[in-house]
Parts: structure tokens; C-alpha cells; sequence
């Protein structure tokens, strides 16, 4: 039974061309059970760079990159600063003076960022919160460990405008 198996190995890789190789030396072209693909180096390289095109384009970010989507995003984010400033009775001088781990900056920027498609890095900049990590640390920090913060603010923070 097992030298018939072979043999029928044997016949298919002659019929689909491909040649005998030593498994031990080259597992790439070993047969599918044991290898990751069945080809020449060409093949390799060039599935090797439609990967590495893939996972920059993963990498490039959130949702919303296009230049329309990323607009309509800042528009949005910008409309979601403002009211919140006016909610949380902060100016932009405020901003400024005041440390970006600040409560009431940092549930701006966490309802900002759960609601659009803008980044770490813009938060940060209009919310002058320092860097994208320091935006990112203070933001999980809140959702773990909600700060008090005036009534009218929380209030505002819970709102969603996916629930209008």
C-alpha cells in the first residue's frame, strides 16, 4: 500500500512539473502537507512581495484614508473639539497651559476618537496632549478607570451621535 502511494506521488509531481527535491534541504517545495507553498524562488519572492505590499497597506491605519473620507473625518473631529471645549469650559489658551493628562482633555479626545476616523497623532496636536502614545495611554486610562468630571462633560463624553 505505501510503495503504491509513492508511486502515485511520483506520477503527479511528473505530470505538474515539478521536480524531485531533497525535503530536507528545501522545505519550500516540499508537498503541501509539510511546506508553506509549491514553487520556484521566483514564486517565492514574488509572494513574498504581494505579502509585504498587503501588510503595508494594513498598517497604513484606520478606516477613512482616503482624502475625502480623512476630510470628512477632520470635520467631524473639529466639530466634536469645539463642542466639547464649550461643554467642559475650556479655551484654547486653557489647552495649552494645562498637562494633556488632564481629565477633561482627555474625555475630548477619547469621545473624538471612538467617534471618527482621525488619528492618535491629530488628537494629540489639537488637543495639545503632548504625543499620539500620551493620547493613547490617557485615553485607556479613562475607559478603565473613569475620572469625576463636571456633570454637563460626563454627560456630553457618554453621548454618541451613532445613537441620534
Amino acid at each position: 500500500m505505501e510503495r503504491l502511494e509513492e508511486r502515485a506521488r511520483a506520477e503527479a509531481r511528473e505530470r505538474c512539473g515539478v521536480p524531485e527535491v531533497d525535503a530536507e534541504r528545501d522545505r519550500r517545495r516540499s508537498d503541501l502537507r509539510r511546506g508553506w507553498y509549491w514553487g520556484s524562488q521566483q514564486f517565492a519572492e514574488r509572494m513574498l512581495k504581494l505579502g509585504e505590499a498587503a501588510l503595508k497597506k494594513a498598517r497604513r491605519g484606520r478606516i477613512g484614508t482616503s482624502g475625502e473620507e480623512r476630510a470628512h473625518g477632520e470635520e467631524a473631529a473639529r466639530q466634536l473639539v469645539a463642542e466639547g471645549l464649550a461643554v467642559a469650559g475650556l479655551t484654547e489658551d486653557d489647552l495649552k497651559r494645562l498637562p494633556g493628562s488632564e481629565a477633561r482633555k482627555v474625555a475630548i479626545a477619547r469621545r473624538v476618537w471612538e467617534e471618527t476616523t482621525v488619528n492618535l497623532r491629530w488628537i494629540a496636536d489639537r488637543l495639545q496632549m503632548s504625543s499620539r502614545i500620551n493620547a493613547s495611554q490617557q485615553i485607556r486610562r479613562q475607559r478603565e478607570q473613569p475620572p469625576a468630571l463636571p456633570k454637563a462633560l460626563q454627560q456630553w463624553a457618554s453621548q454618541s451621535t451613532k445613537d441620534a
